[in-house]
């Protein structure tokens, strides 16, 4: 187990990645209920594994936790961050402290690749919207549906926007992808920087 990598998967939700540490502020833990990690478990390149909201509360993590206080890991002990469809569920402010933290477990060199809603192409998707169903689709990729804790954005970001705030933050840019991890349903991009 000797140079094995330490991968941090951040708000997993119901994808449960194998090869990484998954964890979320909600759930249960994988240990107690290890079906319903088989269950989740995907890979990257099959990230989501089910269709839209067809496994939804079906979360499953290795760590129960708050994302933004990564307190069990020490400084520079993490080789990669993922965290997907998390950052706009967060504060703006929040985010920026959460970064501070992700990059203070990031070894030298430790990767962080972030996927986020695109809300420049989701505001387009809202401004050719013609039916009302369109429309509120639309709203409820901005807004989120506000259905429980955790399902509100509180912030957007577009590829330009969020490269800025991680340069600012002292991050290295790396690359901008919109196919590292597939969307079924609305338009995302991934963003990879280093420490």
């Amino acid at each position: 187990m000797k140079n094995k990598k330490v991968k941090l998967h951040l708000g997993n939700g119901t994808v449960y990645l194998d090869g990484w540490i998954n964890i979320d502020i909600v759930g249960l833990l994988a240990k107690d209920y290890p079906k319903l990690a088989d269950r989740n478990r995907t890979t990257i390149k099959n990230y989501y594994k089910f269709p839209f909201r067809q496994n939804k509360d079906n979360n499953v993590t290795d760590m129960i936790m708050d994302v933004r206080k990564l307190n069990y890991f020490a400084d520079n002990s993490v080789d990669e961050i993922l965290c997907v469809n998390l950052i706009d569920h967060i504060k703006k402010e929040e985010f920026i402290k959460a970064l501070r933290e992700w990059k203070r477990v990031l070894k030298k060199g430790g990767i962080l690749i972030i996927d986020v809603d695109d809300r420049q192409k989701q505001a387009e998707i809202l401004t050719s919207a013609e039916t009302i169903e369109e429309i509120e689709w639309a709203l409820r990729l901005i807004y989120c549906d506000h259905k429980s804790k955790g399902r509100t954005h509180w912030w957007g970001y577009t590829p330009i926007y969020l490269k800025n705030i991680l340069m600012k933050e002292g991050f290295k840019y790396i690359w901008t992808k919109t196919d590292y991890i597939i969307h079924d349903m609305y338009p995302n991009f991934q963003i990879k920087v280093k420490k």
